[in-house]
């Protein structure tokens, strides 16, 4: 749904324009903030169990449920290179924290399709750049409670150089799962044991509205922006939008199955990558580096 900008608006997008993109890469774990910028570690205080926000149906999703913990991290000080108090809202992070963004997320999907599991651990944001790589996989089943949880058996799997052993968890009515293993870095290093509470991981496709900040820090409204469900193998979305309504910094690109984002806005000669994501407050959010023209800027949106 394309959104007419004011004229004071209008101005400052176009002023913005020239602003797109940036780039990714590597590996750690930390985590969470409100709107744009740096990332560092800390769990997540709470999570929501409430219904997606989106106003509409989209195709049958594959998954019986997916859950997700993303690092929402701590305020960090470059100056000082320490970190404050940690984040409650994984959008916090891409404003405040030591990576640009969230370091690390763990997620745990149940799939329709023969009652599998697929889980594992990303590492998303570090130093800056989306790395968006596995630090490790797991597998297993699941079947439903009459309750409407859900009793997922985890097969035993290496993360690092741990083996963990098979084991169980069970998911909350308010729509958590708390997910215990232990991961080690090498042999020479200590295991570190986790217990993770994961959240509702909500629709992603959908529409967007919220806010495009070009590099002198002006805000204003951006006009469209939408990820489509994708056809194209490997993709889960595919990205229509537009920062304002002429057209000339419309944007392509697409999102795969962990919300992560890349893209390009072609007549600007620009490029943006981002993530799409549920906060731990329930709400679907995103966020976009954008470069153009040697410009710096940022999207932040919220599920319509």
């Amino acid at each position: 749904m394309k959104k007419q900008i004011v004229l004071a608006a209008a101005a400052l997008a176009l002023v913005s324009l020239a602003s797109c993109g940036n780039t990714s890469s590597e590996v750690p774990s930390t985590g969470a903030s409100s709107s744009l910028a740096p990332s560092s570690s800390s769990a997540p205080a709470e999570s929501s169990s409430e219904v997606p926000s989106s106003s509409e149906e989209v195709a049958e999703s594959k998954y019986a449920a997916r859950y997700v913990f993303i690092s929402p991290g701590a305020a960090y000080d470059a100056e000082t290179q320490t970190e404050g108090e940690a984040n409650t809202l994984v959008s916090q992070v891409f404003e405040n924290g030591k990576h640009s963004g969230p370091n690390y997320m763990l997620y745990v999907n149940l799939l329709k399709d023969g009652n599998k599991v697929e889980a594992g651990r990303r590492t998303l944001y570090y130093t800056g750049i989306l790395a968006n790589k596995k630090a490790f996989e797991a597998s297993g089943t699941w079947t439903k409670n009459s309750d409407g949880t859900f009793k997922v058996a985890m097969d035993a799997f290496t993360a690092g150089v741990f083996e963990n052993a098979a084991s169980e968890m069970t998911s909350t009515a308010d729509g958590n799962l708390t997910w215990v293993y232990s991961n080690q870095n090498s042999a020479t290093s200590d295991p570190k044991a986790y217990e993770t509470t994961l959240w509702t991981n909500r629709e992603l496709l959908g529409e967007y509205t919220g806010t495009f900040k070009n590099q002198e820090n002006e805000v204003a409204p951006f006009d469209s922006f939408t990820i489509e469900a994708s056809t194209e193998e490997g993709k889960e979305g595919k990205i229509v939008g537009s920062v304002e309504d002429s057209g000339i910094s419309a944007m392509e690109g697409s999102m795969d199955e962990f919300g992560v984002i890349t893209g390009k806005t072609p007549r600007l000669d620009g490029t943006f990558f981002g993530f799409a994501y549920t906060d731990t407050d329930g709400i679907v959010k995103v966020h976009l580096n954008m470069e153009a023209r040697e410009r710096k800027s940022t999207l932040d949106g919220t599920h319509i």
